[in-house]
């Protein structure tokens, strides 16, 4: 999640924990971000690096599945649908990593 749309686990757990009092668009933005890159790991050359409308589409397609079998609630889908995952940052390797110089020269 950091290198890919630039948001830390721990940042990413405390958004989808459940607590209602997270705005459910964001909820549904990091879901989708944090889906979309289960789903890209088929191919992630293809899904990360190309047209992120299709690998939109197949997670859209498996939300609406999820929903069906009442795996996620019918809002979270509606909320994840509406939103486009965000294109990758455009952080150096460092800041990829979550590291910044001083960090590197304290390791």
């Amino acid at each position: 999640m950091w290198v890919w749309y630039g948001r830390s686990f721990d940042q990413v757990n405390r958004i989808l924990n459940g607590n209602s009092s997270i705005p459910i668009e964001e909820r549904a933005t990091v879901f989708k971000e944090a889906f979309s890159l289960m789903i890209s790991q088929r191919s992630p050359s293809y899904y990360l690096n190309g047209d992120m409308k299709v690998l939109e589409a197949l997670t859209d397609s498996y939300l609406r599945l999820m929903a069906k079998d009442k795996v996620i609630t019918p809002e979270l889908r509606d909320a994840v649908v509406r939103h486009a995952p965000r294109r990758p940052q455009a952080a150096g390797p460092r800041e990829r990593a979550g590291r910044t110089n001083d960090d590197a020269s304290s390791s």
